[in-house]
């Protein structure tokens, strides 16, 4: 009987797989890890970002290209503009003073001759108008916009790497942080350096290059100090004198390595900012962490203790990558508008929503990945790219995000509460068990026998209903929210969970594509 059984499922499983092109190992996909560029003239270090930039040419790509997984529940997402490369730095701000929330965002030509600064002003209708402000020539690392020196304009702060070449390869040497100052009408004065972070070699273990900053007034005096995060893994405050002019306070703690994530924001809701950052464990590209510093106030602001260890890195995905390098960016945002604070994490080409939940723990959410370039090499979120602002003014944090490809795009919150976690898109269930990733390209999982469909939701609900192929079959009013899904099917089916809040109202659904047999 054990024989038979087996040869039948044998058979049928042969002819799941020949109506499915897609059918692949995980192994056959392939990511670029060494260039940075569309065209694959300018190469920069997956490590570190040491090397800038070189004149040869490299060999031609071979990489197919991979059209990401862009079909996320928690944002609707629309294509806003493509630039050359490196649409690292974004900020958020009403620059025009209109009541709509604008963005800027910083991008390079390909190859490159000058990086550029284009703020796209609000329509109100999730369209933007464009503008660009300024060209510089080199690469702008990161982007922040604040009124800086008091005057009631929104001036932009950007950083760049100092280069020094050795025959044909540049290398990083020096962080730059500097001030281009608004004079009133969006026009910005040449910029200014007002802080330099040198002088290093270019081996140097201790260079604080690719500098990443996080804007806020850590001090309680109503000006806007910033942070940065380096190469280097230090954390360094620095306070504004309310004029403009900025002193380094102190080095908050040194991490080891590539503390490129920084970002701000008030987690315990005491009036004071705190921050978090991605910092790099004792050099290890695998041993990331996430931390979350709190402010202590005057006169510490912030001791030199590591702080708590909010998320281990890496997060697994439904790709279960490999060897997945976790340095990456990070912004705050109050996904659930719930009080709570939450960030979002972009790691390569991955985005992940990080929500905190009553007891301060912060659960993870897999929200997307980003397509590749056309060349077919992929983006990737590692420095800058992403901000965060209500676009659509419905009171719902939105996002908008760039990367090294160059494009740039809206994520408009949905305030979605649930997900669907099994059985997990582009795998494979025999019996309830997983068996592997079945499927190249995201849309599809296979099931063969009963399986149950599990969730989990961002925040307490009331109950969920589930649904196959737009009929409710069962209502779970208890967490964990489940359905035992062991009625014989046989085919492709449309699997829903809708959500609702602890007051009855809608909190959004899920779906997923199941081809279920037997």
């Amino acid at each position: 009987m054990v024989f038979k059984g087996n040869i039948v499922f044998l058979i049928i499983f042969l002819c799941i797989i020949s109506n499915f092109s897609s059918f692949m190992a995980e192994s056959e996909y392939k990511t670029p890890d060494s260039t940075y560029d569309n065209l694959g003239k300018e190469v920069m270090s997956m490590n570190s970002f040491d090397i800038l930039f070189s004149n040869t040419d490299l060999q031609d790509n071979d990489v197919d290209y991979y059209p990401g997984d862009m079909n996320t529940q928690f944002f609707d997402i629309y294509e806003l503009a493509s630039f050359g490369q490196t649409a690292w730095g974004l900020a958020t701000a009403d620059f025009n003073n209109d009541g709509l929330i604008d963005f800027a965002v910083s991008s390079a030509t390909v190859p490159i001759t000058y990086s550029s600064v284009t703020i796209f002003y609000n329509q109100g209708d999730l369209t933007f108008s464009q503008e660009e402000v300024y060209r510089f020539n080199e690469y702008i690392m990161d982007l922040e916009a604040a009124d800086v020196d008091n005057d009631g304009d929104i001036d932009l702060l950007f950083t760049y790497n100092e280069v020094t070449w050795i025959g044909e390869w540049g290398y990083y040497t020096n962080g730059t942080v500097n001030l281009l100052e608004n004079n009133g009408d969006n026009q910005f004065e040449p910029h200014k350096m007002i802080v330099w972070l040198g002088p290093h070699e270019r081996m140097d273990p201790e260079k604080q290059t690719n500098i990443q900053l996080a804007c806020a007034d850590y001090d309680n005096d109503d000006d806007t100090d910033f942070l940065i995060g380096s190469n280097s893994g230090k954390v360094e405050l620095f306070a504004n004198d309310g004029f403009g002019e900025y002193s380094g306070i102190e080095v908050i703690h040194d991490y080891g390595k590539y503390s490129w994530g920084v970002a701000s924001g008030d987690f315990n809701d005491d009036g004071w900012m705190d921050f978090i950052v991605n910092a790099n464990e004792e050099g290890k590209q695998s041993t990331n962490h996430i931390y979350l510093k709190y402010n202590h106030r005057i006169p510490d602001i912030f001791d030199n203790n590591p702080g708590e260890s909010i998320v281990e890195l890496p997060i697994p995905t439904k790709f279960r990558n490999s060897g997945l390098y976790t340095d990456g960016c990070l912004v705050s945002i109050d996904y659930n508008n719930d009080g709570l604070l939450d960030f979002m994490y972009g790691n390569a080409a991955y985005v992940f929503l990080l929500v905190q939940k009553d007891d301060g723990f912060f659960e993870s959410f897999y929200v997307c990945r980003l397509p590749d370039g056309l060349e077919g090499y992929s983006d990737s979120l590692k420095i800058g790219a992403l901000t965060v602002g209500d676009f659509n003014n419905d009171g719902l944090d939105d996002v908008i995000a760039g990367g090294v490809q160059g494009n740039v795009r809206l994520f408009v919150n949905t305030k979605t509460l649930i997900d669907i976690t099994y059985p997990q898109d582009m795998w494979w269930y025999r019996f309830g068990e997983e068996q592997g990733r079945g499927f190249k390209y995201p849309g599809n999982c296979l099931v063969i026998g009963d399986i149950t469909v599990q969730t989990k939701e961002l925040e307490p609900l009331s109950y969920v209903e589930f649904y196959l192929d737009d009929k409710l079959v069962f209502t779970d009013e208890e967490s964990p929210f489940e359905w035992e899904w062991n009625r014989f099917s046989f085919g492709s089916h449309m699997v829903k969970t809708k959500a609702y809040d602890l007051d009855g109202n809608s909190a959004g659904f899920d779906t997923a594509r199941v081809w279920k047999f037997l």
